[in-house]
């Protein structure tokens, strides 16, 4: 029979025979498992979770790395003045019933004439009705009864312009009977403003003091720098660049959280605004 004969092998290509290819049988089962061990690593690769996204470039997380401990030195000077106000409020002393204006029904604004009695920690102060038998009538008392009211009480600047504006005042009167009602009238509102006057300082040295040797005024103080320093950081966050993912997700959180923590709700204050819309974007975005 004629011999088969096999082309020549290509330049390059192995030149397999009976010796090379049993060989690399009898090799096969020292090659088969990094084999199938390379398999089991790529298998292993796709079922692992994502990986996890970018970190955040070198500024951002300095600004975002701030965030955290300006927010912390928040919460403990809040929780300083809280404690403050906790140990004091039992020796805080309340305005004089003569210095008590009008109630306060919703927000305490404060105008030239009148300030809002508060705290030592300067929150709006409610007190108990029934022992204000001046301020309020017996009937008044009787329809507050359970009830604790907050007052406007007066500016000691307003006193000092009421009494010298008083004082400069010439009483007239078309008859000598109206010039006395006048002249007892103007007395009269003298000596009020004066009491008034000798009231509120007494009352306004007492309560500066006792801010003072509470530690009060330190606490506030500290509180006010960190609000400010967290206000700072969040502006100086929002106006820095996104150049990843995960720096824009980051920037919305630190939106959405301030968002959040002032109960701000921009569609519904400013409905169908692009400030409503940023909102919206900021939430979508922000990672939950």
């Amino acid at each position: 029979m004629p011999k088969h004969t096999f082309p020549a092998a290509a330049e390059g290509t192995p030149n397999f025979n009976r010796r090379t290819i049993l060989g690399g049988l009898a090799l096969a089962p020292s090659i088969t498992v990094p084999v199938v061990s390379a398999h089991a690593n790529i298998l292993d690769q796709n079922i692992r979770p994502a990986a996890a996204a970018p970190s955040l470039h070198a500024e951002l997380q300095r600004l975002v790395q701030s965030l955290d401990e300006f927010l912390a030195e928040r919460t403990a000077a809040q929780a300083e003045v809280d404690r403050i106000a906790d140990e004091w409020c039992n020796r805080w002393p309340m305005a004089p019933e003569a210095l008590l204006g009008p109630t306060i029904s919703r927000t305490a604004l404060d105008d030239d004439m009148w300030r809002a009695e508060r705290d030592i920690a300067g929150n709006v102060l409610e007190r108990d009705v029934s022992l204000l038998t001046k301020r309020l009538t017996k009937e008044q008392r009787a329809e507050f009864a359970g009830k604790k009211l907050a007052f406007y009480v007066w500016k000691r600047s307003n006193l000092v312009d009421r009494l010298e504006d008083l004082r400069q005042r010439e009483p007239v009167g078309r008859t000598p009977k109206a010039l006395a009602r006048n002249r007892a009238w103007r007395s009269e509102a003298i000596a009020q403003a004066e009491a008034r006057l000798n009231f509120v300082t007494t009352y306004d040295s007492e309560t500066a003091h006792m801010r003072e040797v509470s530690g009060i005024n330190a606490a506030k103080a500290r509180l006010a720098e960190a609000k400010a320093n967290v206000t700072s950081v969040r502006e100086a966050i929002s106006n820095a660049d996104a150049r990843s993912p995960a720096d824009l997700w980051k920037k919305a959180e630190v939106v959405r959280e301030e968002l959040q923590e002032h109960s701000y709700d921009l569609s519904e204050l400013f409905p169908g605004s692009s400030m409503a819309r940023l909102q919206r974007l900021a939430f979508a975005t922000a990672r939950a």
